[in-house]
């Protein structure tokens, strides 16, 4: 048959590090996918947090587990040199150091908020203006999938299985991986441009239910134990 001894990945770079490290074969590529009935636009009411914030500047969010490797130490930085101009959110366990590190600069416009049940992702989703993952590495983070799901717009590092979320000045940004520069230029043009912003927002949520939903995946994935049957 077709896909005898055949294995599933989730990208399509994925894909090629298998291949290109292990020698393996008949290689799969069947996409994570997310709920859009779950992760939508406007779902969830209002998030509220305690945190102190300005309610009326930019809003910008990461989930993940923070950290340096997850470039959250890139938005701390971001947030210090934008006091007063956005506001930064990050939801998730965070690594000790960056812990201390945020403890020991304390600023009023990032806001660690912890980690969140996943009921609680939509209303956060809704909450922020723009999501943001300048991750070192990554291999195809679901959270891409739900900020686009929830039509937000989305700048990420152009690492692992992004780019295949992401079409660059389509649907989000595509960085430079540990580029602070760029990712200041990105967070600003954001922020500036509103129907930019709407313009991602809506392809955002087309590429996703185009492409990456729950749905999608069952399919795939039926038909490739089929063809193995």
């Amino acid at each position: 048959n077709k896909y005898s001894d055949a294995f599933i990945t989730c990208s399509r770079w994925s894909k090629k590090m298998l291949e290109q490290r292990f020698n393996i074969e008949n290689i799969v590529v069947i996409y994570n996918g997310v709920d859009t009935n779950f992760f939508k636009p406007g779902i969830g009411g209002y998030f509220v947090i305690q945190d102190n914030f300005k309610h009326e500047l930019p809003r910008f969010g990461t989930v993940g587990r923070l950290g340096k490797a997850k470039g959250t130490d890139l938005l701390y930085k971001m947030a210090s040199e934008m006091q007063g101009t956005a506001e930064f959110f990050a939801v998730g366990p965070c690594d000790k150091e960056l812990i201390a590190e945020i403890g020991n600069n304390k600023i009023n416009n990032f806001h660690l908020l912890g980690s969140l049940p996943n009921s609680a992702l939509p209303s956060f989703y809704s909450f922020i203006d723009c999501f943001v993952l300048p991750s070192l590495d990554e291999t195809f983070p679901l959270t891409v999938l739900e900020a686009m799901s929830c039509g937000k717009p989305v700048i990420a590092s152009n690492v692992g299985g992004i780019p295949e979320m992401i079409d660059d000045g389509i649907n989000g940004i595509l960085l430079e991986s540990g580029n602070f520069a760029l990712l200041k230029e990105a967070i600003i043009k954001i922020m500036k441009d509103e129907d930019l912003r709407n313009n991602f927002a809506n392809e955002a949520r087309k590429k996703i239910i185009k492409n990456f939903t729950i749905y999608n995946t069952a399919e795939e994935l039926m038909k490739f134990y089929i063809s193995i049957s």
